[in-house]
């Protein structure tokens, strides 16, 4: 697990050792002799998450990732708990105290059945939920184990229990459909639009200006853009080039010297949206319109 972790998705490799904590807890409080096998499973883990070809550096990738501020800002799922903003947050926390309530009833109800580490794994899951939204998978990817074991040591079903956990499921697969429908896909009509404006008048050579959110679809189409979703790759900690993203965040609410900016990177197009900085920028100086959706506020703009 660790190997493949390291390889694939390294920012959630130091998670695997993190989980293990509560255990390694548990069997210390009950000395367990289990605490030395678990540590010599973490050791081993440890050891050969070096194989990887980028060693430490990725093995430490998420220490110099997130708990950017201005990632928390941009980024909806980096954002934490609050009851306010969009219906994303609003939902998403929602459902953060719905999850922990039902959890803390089954505490309730079962708490001498319980062993040591599910508690100490519901209160990290929540503070983890708590601090970044993106974090919900873990509080629920944790909580249908600790639902399972409080069932399986009840000797009859309570009904007041599934009126919780039903309703909860239910909204959970409502969410995600919902959500999914809003995904970028590969037949997203507005961006397609975009892509087939560029087919008819450049090459693939031409160097695009897009925001965060837009990279990915023009990337995909093998045109080289400004930033895509990948935001801590834009991090100079990790690309050891330069501070995209926190340039990126200048040009937005315009701290950046716009001329400087469009002399760095001659930009042959610039896809961005109606009202921002940038847009008024180009469109009060020496640039056109070639293309705008009818139905949306995305332009693409060029050099008249």
């Amino acid at each position: 697990i660790s190997i493949l972790l390291v390889n694939c998705h390294a920012s959630m490799w130091l998670m695997l050792f993190i989980i293990c904590l509560p255990y390694l807890v548990e069997y210390c409080f009950l000395k367990d002799k289990k605490v030395f096998i678990l540590f010599s499973i973490m050791i081993c883990s440890f050891v050969v998450g070096f194989l990887n070809p980028y060693g430490w550096e990725a093995m430490t990738y998420s220490l110099h990732s997130y708990g950017i501020p201005v990632f928390n800002q941009l980024i909806r799922e980096m954002h934490s708990f609050s009851l306010k903003g969009d219906s994303f947050l609003v939902f998403s926390s929602s459902l953060i105290i719905v999850v922990i309530v039902t959890e803390i009833i089954f505490f309730i109800k079962n708490y001498k059945k319980y062993p040591i580490h599910y508690y100490f794994l519901f209160l990290g899951f929540s503070f983890m939920a708590i601090l970044n939204l993106r974090n919900i998978s873990f509080l629920l990817i944790g909580t249908i184990p600790f639902i399972i074991y409080g069932f399986s040591k009840r000797e009859k079903v309570d009904i007041s229990l599934l009126g919780i956990i039903i309703p909860i499921m239910v909204i959970i697969v409502i969410f995600c459909f919902k959500n999914y429908q809003g995904f970028y896909t590969l037949r997203d009509p507005i961006r397609e639009n975009i892509v087939s404006y560029l087919d008819n008048h450049t090459s693939k050579n031409s160097k695009i200006f897009t925001y965060f959110n837009d990279g990915p679809y023009l990337e995909y189409y093998g045109y080289p853009v400004y930033i895509d979703t990948r935001a801590e790759v834009f991090l100079k900690k990790n690309n050891h080039k330069e501070d995209i993203f926190l340039e990126y965040y200048d040009v937005l609410i315009g701290k950046m010297d716009y001329d400087k900016f469009i002399q760095k990177y001659q930009f042959d197009y610039y896809v961005v949206h109606e009202g921002d900085l940038l847009y008024q920028y180009l469109i009060d100086n020496d640039y056109k319109v070639v293309y705008q959706d009818k139905d949306s506020n995305i332009f693409l703009i060029e050099k008249k």
